[in-house]
């Protein structure tokens, strides 16, 4: 009798849990078969278009010297010195120097030398020519007044007699105007036969610079490849001055994006190596025309972005997110980009309609990342759109 009982307690224990395991079962397929939707209303607002890129920090400024001779550098400038536009940041040892520098050296020391003596003694003989020619103008003049007082007072002077006076003192004024251009032609180094020692002297000085570098603006020397004492040849690189008073930004933006980037608009860089912070610029300038990108295959336009709150954590050749706000859209019909889909090459959203998501094709419009401007489509304002939509299996089931 035990026995039978505990057979009976057994076979009811096994139609229980069939019966459960049936039941769990029905109720999954139920709960598949009826998927929850998120959804999130259209809505029309304001939208202030994004358009995003990727950028490099740039100085203000770059260029990177070269020598255009060889020898033993004796002196060039440390990383991180400031510098001003001319002053030296790089100089060869003289006695490192090619033998045809060398004997341009004595050459221009020569003529240097010429050049003093030339222009001393020049100066002082035209000196002495503009004194006589003064001299004899006051004479003249002197010779003058005096025949016209005689003529005042009654005596006859011929008239041969006034003109030769009248003529000598112009002649004689003729003469010291000549000799006072010459003696400031000289005193000012504007003398021909100077020019033409100068004009040497010039043009071995412009072969001689080859052994010097100067620094073409105010900047920072930011790299250094030849230290003192490297022995270097024509065309290698010696140094990169950077003007780092401010910063850019330089973006490329593609040629659908571009007509959304002015002058004046506000961006946003965000740095990987500078996380959680946002740094702030305006657009500078934008690239009149575009350019193609070999990798790509598309057209692309340089932006140029001054960064406005740039610290000494951000330099030269840092890239970075970059974002550019274009101008703001009042009263635009919105719906959150995730919620967009591309159905048959149409972009569609999914509107909750009678609890099932119907798709709705939509003509797209300007967007802030977040959120899309909706152009054309049976989408109003308050319509739920779905934010998950459904797979093509779904309708098919």
């Amino acid at each position: 009798m035990k026995r039978k009982l505990l057979w009976i307690g057994a076979l009811l224990l096994v139609l229980a849990l069939g019966y459960w395991w049936f039941g769990l079962g029905t109720s999954r397929s139920v709960e598949e078969a009826s998927p929850t939707w998120k959804t999130e209303p259209a809505r029309r607002d304001t939208l202030r278009p994004e358009v995003p890129s990727t950028g490099t920090v740039v100085a203000t400024r770059s260029t990177t010297l070269f020598w255009q001779t060889s020898g033993v550098v004796q002196i060039i400038s440390e990383a991180g010195l400031r510098v001003l536009s001319g002053q030296t940041v790089a100089q060869l040892d003289p006695d490192s120097l090619p033998q045809g520098l060398l004997s341009a050296l004595a050459q221009r020391m020569d003529l240097q030398n010429q050049l003093e003596r030339l222009q001393t003694l020049g100066e002082a003989q035209a000196w002495n020519q503009y004194a006589e020619a003064l001299y004899q103008e006051d004479r003249a003049k002197e010779n003058l007044e005096s025949l016209y007082d005689k003529i005042a007072d009654g005596e006859v002077v011929s008239d041969i007699t006034l003109q030769r006076y009248e003529s000598a003192y112009a002649l004689a004024q003729a003469q010291r105007e000549h000799a006072e251009k010459v003696y400031q032609r000289w005193k000012e180094g504007r003398a021909p036969e100077v020019q033409v020692l100068q004009a040497q002297i010039q043009a071995l000085d412009a072969l001689l610079a080859t052994s010097e570098l100067r620094a073409p603006f105010a900047g920072t020397v930011t790299q250094v490849w030849t230290p003192a004492g490297t022995w270097v040849q024509p065309g290698m690189q010696a140094l990169r001055i950077d003007d780092l008073s401010r910063l850019y930004v330089e973006a490329d933006i593609g040629e659908f994006d571009v007509a959304l980037v002015e002058e004046g608009q506000d961006a946003t860089f965000t740095f990987d190596g500078i996380p959680y912070e946002t740094f702030h610029g305006i657009v500078a300038e934008v690239a009149p025309v575009g350019t193609l990108d070999p990798q790509s295959g598309l057209i692309q336009f340089r932006v140029r972005i001054l960064m406005k709150d740039a610290d000494e954590r951000i330099k030269p050749g840092m890239s970075t997110a970059v974002v550019i706000y274009g101008e703001p859209v009042e009263d635009a019909l919105l719906v959150p980009s995730r919620a967009i889909r591309v159905v048959e090459g149409q972009p569609t959203v999914y509107v909750l309609r009678d609890g099932m998501p119907t798709p709705v094709a939509v003509k797209l419009g300007l967007s802030s990342g977040a959120y899309t401007q909706i152009l054309e489509g049976d989408l109003e304002a308050g319509d739920l759109v779905v934010l998950n939509p459904p797979t093509a299996s779904f309708f098919e089931e």
